[in-house]
C-alpha cells in the first residue's frame, strides 16, 4: 500500500518537473578588471566601482587602417618631395660648376719630361786612320793681259730732292673772346623845348578881388623885355593875393618854368590847371600844386614835373615878398616842355 502510494505521487508529480538536460544553460559572467565583482554580458559598467569594461570603447577597426593609409601616403609624398629637390640641387650645382669651369683660363698642359741624358759615346780608336792621298798640284793660272781701252767712268749718284717737311704747323690759337651782352640803351631826356605863348595868354589872377592899382599889367611879364615887370604890392590884410595865370590854350604838358626877377628872395609857389576856365579861388581843387620855391634868385629855373601831366593854365602865385621889400616883382616867365 505505501509502495502504491509513492508511484502515485511520483506520476502525479512527474509532469510538473522538467529535466535538466531540456533547460537553456545559464549565460556566463565576466569579473569586472578593477574590483572583481561580476559583469553580466550586457552590463558596460561596473555597479561596484564605476569602470567601463575594455571592450566598449574600443576604436573600430576601420580608423585604424585608415590612419595607417594617411601615414603611409604621407611618407610617399615626403620622399617624392625629397627626390625633387636632390634632383634640382644636383641641377644646380652642375650648371653653377660648368659656368664656373668656362670662367677660368685654360689650365696649361703638363711640363714635358727632361730627354734622357745621351749615353757618353764609345772610347776613340787608338789604331791611327789611313794616310790621305796627296793632293795634286794646283795648275798656275795666267795673268791677264792689260787691257788698252780706260775703263769706264763711274757715274755719279744723282742727288736726291729734300723731302718736303711732313709736319703741319700747329694752328694759332683762338683768342678767348668773352660776348659782351648788348649794352642796354640809355634813356636820355629830351631837351627842354620853350612855348610859344600868345601875346594875351597872361592876365592877372586875383580871386578875392583886390584894387587894381595894388598890381600893374600881366602883359609886361611875357613880353620879352626883362625891363618891363608884372608888379603886385604886399601890403594890408590880402597881402599877397594875386598872381600871374599863363593860359597854354591846349593841354600841353609842361616840365619847366623859367622866372626873372627884381625882387629876388620872394617866394613863390606853382599851381596848374586842366579845366579851360581858371578855378575860382586858389583853394580849388581844380588847381594842382606842382612846385613851391623859397628865396627866388634873379634868375631861377623851377622843375615842373617829367611833363606826363598835360594842362591848359599855369599860375605863379607869390606867397611872400624879400625882406627888405613890400612888392614883388616878375620881369619874364618861359615855359618849357
Amino acid at each position: 500500500m505505501e509502495t502504491l502510494t509513492r508511484e502515485h505521487e511520483a506520476a502525479s508529480a512527474a509532469p510538473d518537473e522538467v529535466p535538466a538536460a531540456t533547460l537553456e544553460p545559464a549565460p556566463q559572467t565576466r569579473p569586472c578588471p578593477t574590483c572583481g565583482a561580476a559583469l553580466a554580458p550586457g552590463q558596460d559598467w561596473c555597479l561596484e566601482c564605476g569602470t567601463a569594461r575594455p571592450e566598449t570603447f574600443a576604436p573600430a577597426p576601420g580608423w585604424r587602417g585608415a590612419a595607417a593609409v594617411l601615414v603611409a601616403t604621407g611618407i610617399l609624398a615626403a620622399g617624392a618631395v625629397a627626390a625633387a629637390w636632390a634632383g634640382l640641387s644636383a641641377d644646380a650645382k652642375r650648371v653653377a660648376a660648368s659656368t664656373t669651369q668656362a670662367a677660368l683660363p685654360p689650365t696649361p698642359p703638363p711640363a714635358q719630361a727632361a730627354p734622357p741624358a745621351q749615353a757618353a759615346p764609345p772610347p776613340a780608336q787608338t789604331t791611327p786612320p789611313p794616310a790621305a792621298p796627296a793632293p795634286k798640284a794646283a795648275p798656275t793660272p795666267k795673268a791677264p793681259q792689260p787691257s788698252t781701252s780706260p775703263p769706264p767712268a763711274a757715274k755719279a749718284p744723282a742727288p736726291k730732292a729734300p723731302a718736303p717737311a711732313t709736319s703741319t704747323p700747329a694752328a694759332p690759337a683762338k683768342a678767348k673772346t668773352k660776348a659782351k651782352a648788348p649794352a642796354k640803351p640809355k634813356r636820355t631826356t629830351p631837351k627842354l623845348a620853350a612855348l610859344t605863348l600868345a601875346d594875351d595868354a597872361a592876365s592877372t589872377y586875383n580871386p578875392y578881388a583886390r584894387p587894381e592899382n595894388d598890381f600893374s599889367d600881366a602883359h609886361l611879364a611875357i613880353d620879352g623885355d626883362p625891363q618891363t615887370a608884372w608888379t603886385a604890392t604886399f601890403s594890408g590884410s590880402q597881402s599877397g593875393a594875386v598872381g600871374v595865370d599863363v593860359a597854354l590854350g591846349k593841354l600841353v604838358g609842361v616840365r619847366a618854368l623859367e622866372l626873372r626877377t627884381d625882387t629876388p628872395g620872394m617866394t613863390v609857389e606853382i599851381y596848374a590847371s586842366r579845366s579851360e576856365t581858371e578855378p575860382v579861388s586858389i583853394q580849388d581843387p581844380g588847381w594842382r600844386h606842382l612846385a613851391t620855391q623859397l628865396d627866388v634868385g634873379s634868375n631861377e629855373r623851377i622843375r615842373l614835373g617829367d611833363g606826363s601831366e598835360r594842362y591848359r593854365h599855369v599860375l605863379v602865385w607869390p606867397t611872400e615878398a624879400p625882406p627888405d621889400g613890400d612888392h614883388v616883382a616878375v620881369s619874364e616867365l618861359q615855359l618849357f616842355r
